[in-house]
């Protein structure tokens, strides 16, 4: 049962942008048993644009069914709950598939039963990874686990948004780039695409009342190899710079184009629980100038940092 609670559409006179945020109120009823009420959702969406505030309610309304469907995936009466029918070392093979939603890249709790004085208890024993889909059947790669897996081993849902966030700690040459990075994760394996946003801290200069920070936009891909909790990913991407320049007196702000490059290396991650991995980065940075008044920077690129599965 959803309803709209509240809509709203103005003009953002310092961002030059129509704004609309909608907020969505949907309640899911059992009708099936006296009309019970499984969960009340609440979802706020937003969209943006710079002609027309048609457009902007769209981006807001399209924004809708992605949220929707990781909300119903994380209601419990929801939940994909499947079996193992074949487990062969690290990889099994999964019952249900593609025609019950099931996508590269999503994630399967293992789940251990235990009967304690009569009470019958279940906790989670170690997590699996869908790899490969097909209609009626999935296979999935195990990355960790407390016990030995058999046929009939029941697995539960772990319902994501499908983006791992990561947050890290780059050197480039004598440049410093902290930054982080989105990578899709549902509905793609082992070749996930990915976008950044990296700022090379000392680019950035104060001249009288004149500030210029420049902004790394990065769009790549990584090749993930999975190998239990450990995992190797190769990655490769190509971006721009952006110099936001902002005058205090004037409140005069403009953004221009200042560098060209492209990165390129490895990761080694750890997986140190089911939402949360470290990695290391060891690769490539070069970024080209455009112009006055930066100069080309980057060359062996070494970091780490720590990534989160929403």
């Amino acid at each position: 049962m959803p309803v709209v609670t509240n809509f709203a559409v103005y003009w953002n006179s310092k961002a030059g942008t129509w704004n609309c945020n909608i907020t969505t109120g949907i309640t899911f009823i059992d009708v099936a048993h006296d009309a019970t009420v499984l969960s009340i959702e609440s979802i706020d969406t937003s969209g943006s644009d710079k002609t027309n505030h048609n457009n902007a309610i769209m981006s807001a309304i399209n924004a809708i069914p992605s949220e929707l469907e990781y909300r119903i995936r994380s209601i419990p009466e929801f939940q994909i709950n499947t079996r193992i029918l074949e487990a062969k070392g690290s990889t099994v093979k999964i019952q249900l598939g593609a025609n019950m939603g099931l996508k590269k890249g999503d994630e399967y709790a293992i789940i251990e039963e235990q009967t304690v004085g009569g009470i019958e208890d279940t906790r989670e024993a170690g997590l699996i990874m869908i790899t490969d889909v097909s209609q009626q059947l999935s296979t999935g790669r195990v990355l960790y686990r407390s016990g030995a897996l058999d046929a009939n081993t029941q697995l539960k849902e772990i319902a994501r948004r499908g983006v791992d966030l990561d947050l890290y700690f780059h050197t480039s040459g004598t440049e410093i780039l902290p930054g982080f990075r989105a990578t899709a994760s549902r509905g793609y394996f082992p070749l996930r695409p990915y976008v950044g946003v990296q700022m090379p801290v000392s680019l950035a200069f104060n001249v009288l009342t004149v500030t210029v920070i420049p902004v790394n936009a990065i769009f790549g891909a990584e090749f993930m190899m999975p190998m239990g909790r450990l995992h190797v990913a190769p990655y490769a991407g190509v971006g721009f710079t952006y110099a936001h320049l902002t005058e205090a007196l004037s409140g005069y702000e403009t953004d221009y184009l200042s560098h060209i490059g492209f990165q390129a290396g490895g990761r080694v991650g750890y997986l140190i629980n089911r939402n949360m991995r470290l990695f290391a980065d060891a690769g490539i940075d070069y970024w080209l100038s455009l112009g006055w008044p930066f100069s080309d920077y980057g060359g062996l690129t070494l970091g780490a940092g720590v990534s989160f599965k929403l």
